[in-house]
């Protein structure tokens, strides 16, 4: 288990905190994320199992302001296997 912690930044030099109605400006507020691996080998078959979540709890936060208000990554879940010979 991780948790992703970032703390809240300001977009311009005057440290303006009202985000901007065209959305370019303004504090882009702390979030912490949560992601989760879990990996199971199948015996000495050299097959690896994984399963990955992030964002687990599907949180809606702001990562960029250059372009307006840009989302993070909704919630992710992966899969899949590996062999090693």
């Amino acid at each position: 288990m991780e948790a992703a912690y970032n703390s809240s930044a300001f977009t311009d030099d005057r440290n303006t905190v009202a985000v901007s109605a065209n959305g370019q400006q303004g504090e882009i507020a702390a979030y912490t994320i949560w992601n989760a691996t879990a990996n199971y080998a199948i015996g000495n078959s050299g097959v690896t199992v994984f399963v990955t979540g992030k964002n687990l709890f599907d949180k809606l936060y702001v990562v960029d302001m250059s372009r307006g208000l840009i989302p993070g990554s909704p919630r992710l879940v992966q899969a899949g296997a590996s062999y090693k010979f």
